[in-house]
């Protein structure tokens, strides 16, 4: 007799053995609501519509606990290609307890939930997951709700051939995300079959490039310049050509009025005094436009001239 027939068949005495079996009594309304959400969920189960009758075998196990309907609701997700979610329930079937009070249709539905579950274990695809390149460490993946973290050490990552993680997924298409410890994502699409064993997904990140910083260069410091020294030679300058202008004029008069006083090439004798004090007016104004000159030569030299704060300053900024 098929399973599904038993389960038609013997569904109405199985909560006339429940009560002697579960721990905690249920009430009528509860069995009785649960036994018409059975009944429902198998047609649907029949005809196909196995997202309705998913639905109604879940809602009967959470008013009144049976493995029967925890079997079903199993096949109805392995139907819906969601075999993850098919096995977990297959195995909380599987992990029944049985007492010698535990009712044959529960026996059944624990026999055949343990041959299901071999079988579903070699439909279930998975993948082998390696990280490779510049990648640091730890790696979450995702694909939909699952989710699942690589960790390595950098000497690991080097290696010529990256470790391999598997990962099972449900069959179908997938966009697999995995995103690093820095921030860096990177997305594969994968399209996974029943049965479909160690598929290779690699991520491969792109390598750190680390960046020479530029050199920092130091504002060069103030200069500092002999200023007033420069303002007192300037002075000086300016006053040596100023006497040397006023003696230059007095030396030029002194030599017209002797001059004057002379007939051709012959001049009086009085007037040698006068000569001797035109010649001390005439070198003194030379000497005075040499002091000028010095003067001021000297005040642009110390005007330009710095006294410290010397080139410019590289600061090499390390990493």
């Amino acid at each position: 007799m098929s399973a599904q027939l038993r389960f038609s068949v013997l569904f109405f005495i199985v909560f006339s053995l429940t009560a002697a079996h579960a721990e905690e009594s249920i009430a009528p309304t509860a069995s009785q609501q649960a036994l018409s959400l059975g009944h429902r969920g198998l047609e649907h189960f029949n005809e196909g519509r196995f997202l309705l009758a998913e639905r109604d075998f879940r809602a009967a196990e959470e008013l009144a606990h049976s493995p029967v309907f925890l079997l079903y609701q199993a096949r109805s997700q392995k139907a819906l290609g969601q075999l993850l979610s098919a096995r977990e329930l297959l195995q909380k079937c599987v992990s029944e307890q049985i007492a010698p009070s535990t009712p044959q249709t529960w026996r059944d539905a624990i026999e055949e939930a343990s041959g299901e579950l071999r079988l579903l274990n070699a439909e279930i695809p998975s993948v082998a997951l390696t990280v490779a390149g510049g990648a640091i460490s730890p790696v979450a993946v995702q694909a939909g709700a699952r989710t699942i973290q690589i960790e390595f050490s950098h000497e690991e990552l080097s290696d010529i051939e990256a470790p391999e993680v598997d990962w099972e997924l449900d069959p179908g298409l997938h966009e697999v995300t995995a995103q690093d410890a820095s921030g860096t994502e990177i997305s594969l699409w994968l399209l996974l079959e029943r049965g479909q064993k160690a598929s290779k997904l690699d991520f491969v990140f792109p390598e750190v490039q680390l960046v020479e910083q530029p050199s920092v260069v130091a504002p060069r410091a103030p200069v500092r310049r002999y200023r007033s020294g420069a303002h007192a030679a300037f002075l000086l300058g300016a006053s040596g050509w100023v006497f040397s202008a006023v003696a230059g004029t007095i030396a030029w008069s002194e030599a017209k009025r002797i001059k004057s006083n002379c007939d051709g090439t012959s001049c009086r004798p009085e007037d040698e005094e006068r000569a001797h004090k035109a010649r001390r007016w005439a070198n003194l104004s030379t000497a005075g436009l040499a002091v000028g000159a010095i003067g001021v030569g000297t005040g642009i030299g110390l005007l330009f001239y710095p006294t410290g704060g010397g080139g410019n300053v590289e600061v090499q900024v390390a990493f």
